[in-house]
């Protein structure tokens, strides 16, 4: 297959990240809530040691149909809290529209911490998932979370408050500036790449 049919339902800004080199194959990857695997087939078909989360098993019977050439032991049905890795076994994570399915503020912290607990130093987690960036009037910061968005669904929101106290309590750093897709008056989704910088 060629790389376009690889990357053809692959998320566009990790697109952008595999484009400027940022995966090196033989490197150690994680997606923590793959659904299906949308965002993996470059990735197994270039060599990269792939391991996949979800607690959707339907889903995951879905990702070995479509990508047989997956390691079966590396597919666990599990949320990330519930991840069995040791600490830093990963050099990169891909974290696609899974936190703002956060039920509260601890539970997105504890998910925040998992998955740094199990990056290496120096690997770089990557996330996107429902914000408030762009659409603040409609989504204010005194909002019980999760909250209702213009779009009718339920989602977590990643407020900027909330992006600092991250940073603040983990050794996480942004390596590129936020960037933020609006969906003109129906829901904002944030993506960032940040990077460990110090041993869990």
């Amino acid at each position: 297959m060629t790389d376009i049919e690889l990357l053809r339902h692959t998320d566009i800004y990790l697109i952008d990240q595999i484009f400027k080199g940022r995966y090196v194959p033989g490197q150690q990857l994680l997606d923590a809530g793959c659904g299906n695997g949308r965002n993996l087939p470059w990735f197994v078909q270039h060599g990269f040691e792939v391991t996949a989360i979800d607690n959707n098993a339907e889903a995951l019977q879905q990702l070995l149909a479509q990508l047989p050439m997956l390691n079966q032991e590396n597919v666990h049905s599990c949320s990330i809290n519930q991840m069995p890795f040791a600490p830093e076994s990963f050099d990169h994570i891909i974290c696609s529209a899974v936190l703002h399915f956060a039920k509260s503020d601890d539970d997105f912290m504890q998910m925040i911490q998992a998955l740094h607990r199990a990056l290496k130093p120096g690997g770089t987690l990557f996330i996107r998932m429902a914000s408030n960036f762009g659409m603040e009037k409609a989504m204010p910061v005194n909002v019980t979370q999760p909250m209702l968005m213009p779009d009718g669904s339920w989602r977590y929101i990643l407020h900027q408050f909330m992006l600092d106290d991250l940073l603040q309590q983990t050794s996480f750093q942004l390596i590129e500036p936020v960037k933020s897709t609006l969906v003109m008056g129906q829901r904002s989704m944030a993506t960032l790449l940040l990077q460990k910088t110090a041993s869990t």
